[in-house]
C-alpha cells in the first residue's frame, strides 16, 4: 500500500539557509532563534530572500535583531576583575607594614628587651599573614565563581548544538518515521528496531520496553488491512526535555474493524520523541479527528 510524504498541511511552513543547507519546514516563532536579519527565509513554494525583506520577518528585526545561535569551539575565560574589596586589603597591608617600621624606629632608642622586640614583630608578621590569607581566599573566591559562569556557559552551548544537530537530521527522522508506518502496513514491525530500551509511553501504556510494543502488535486481531499516510509538512521541531527532543506531525489513517464489520478512517496528531541515539522514547496520539465507520 502506497505511503504519500507530500501531503500538503498548514503546520511549519517557514524554511531558512545556512552554510547552503535548507532546514525546514518551521513555525514562525519558533524559527526566529535561529535567524537573523540577513539569514536567507523563504515560506513553502516562494522565492529566497533575507529575512530583513520578508514580509513575515521585517517587524521583528526593525525593533531588535534576532541572534543566531553559535557554537564556538572556545569560551575564553574572563579574567580576574580588581575591586574594592582588594584595595582595601592592599591598603590595609600597607598600613600594618608602616606602623611596624615606625614602632621600631621609635623603640631603637629605648632600653626594651630584645624579647619584647621579637614578640611585636612577630605579631606584625602574623596580621600581615592574616590579611595575604584573606586577600587569596577572596581571589578564589572571584575564580570559582568565574568558572562556574563559564561551565554553565559551556552547557548552554552544548544545549545548542545538540539542538542544531537534530534539526541537521529532521529529514532522516522523517525517513525513519515513513519506515516506521510502512514495517507496520507490511506486518514487518518489530519495535526494537525503533524504540528504545525504556519508553516512557506508548500511546496509553507507560514504562514499557519495546517487546512488550511487540505484544500489543500481535493482539490487534480487530484492526485488518491498515494503511497509514504519513503528513511530511507537519513534522516540526516543539522542544526537548531532559535529553528528549519532541516533533509532532499528523497521519491519516484507515483499517477494517472485524468486530464492527466496518471501515474506519481518522486523522491523528502525533507527538513523538527521541532520545540522542534517534531512538523513539515517547510516542502519543495527542489528538484523533475526523473519526468515521463506513
Amino acid at each position: 500500500m502506497a505511503i504519500n510524504v507530500f501531503k500538503s498541511g498548514g503546520i511549519g511552513r517557514y524554511y531558512f539557509k545556512e552554510n547552503n543547507i535548507e532546514y525546514g519546514p518551521f513555525q514562525l516563532d519558533w524559527m526566529l532563534q535561529f535567524v537573523d536579519a540577513d539569514t536567507p527565509v523563504k515560506v513553502s513554494n516562494s522565492k529566497w530572500c533575507l529575512a530583513k525583506q520578508h514580509p513575515d520577518f521585517i517587524k521583528y528585526f526593525n525593533i531588535k535583531e534576532v541572534v543566531k545561535p553559535a557554537i564556538p569551539y572556545t569560551v575564553p575565560i574572563e579574567p580576574v576583575k580588581n575591586n574594592y574589596s582588594n584595595l582595601i586589603i592592599g591598603l590595609g597591608l600597607v598600613v600594618v607594614v608602616l606602623l611596624f617600621g615606625i614602632y621600631i624606629f621609635k623603640n631603637s632608642n629605648k632600653n626594651e628587651s630584645d624579647d619584647e622586640i621579637a614578640r611585636q614583630k612577630q605579631m606584625v608578621l602574623d596580621s600581615i599573614a592574616v590579611v595575604n590569607a584573606q586577600q587569596q581566599n577572596l581571589l578564589q573566591q572571584q575564580q570559582d565563581s568565574i568558572n562556574n559562569l563559564n561551565t554553565n556557559r559551556l552547557d548552554s552551548l552544548k544545549e545548542s548544538e545538540r539542538k542544531l544537530i537534530f534539526l541537521q537530521n529532521q529529514n532522516m527522522l522523517a525517513e525513519r518515521i515513513l519506515n516506521y508506518y510502512s514495517d507496520i502496513i507490511n506486518n514487518n514491525f518489530n519495535a526494537n528496531n525503533y524504540y528504545a530500551d525504556q519508553v516512557f509511553q506508548y500511546i496509553s501504556l507507560n514504562d514499557v520496553t519495546p517487546d512488550e510494543i511487540n505484544d500489543v502488535f500481535l493482539n490487534k486481531d480487530d484492526y485488518t488491512n491498515e494503511n497509514i499516510i504519513f503528513d511530511k509538512s507537519t513534522f516540526v521541531f516543539q522542544r526537548e526535555l531532559d535529553n528528549v527532543y519532541y516533533f509532532n506531525y499528523s497521519i491519516s489513517y484507515s483499517c477494517f474493524r472485524t468486530r464492527k464489520n466496518k471501515t474506519q478512517t481518522c486523522d491523528v496528531d502525533i507527538e513523538i520523541g527521541f532520545d540522542e541515539e534517534f531512538k523513539i522514547k515517547s510516542y502519543k496520539e495527542m489528538n484523533i479527528r475526523n473519526l468515521t465507520f463506513e
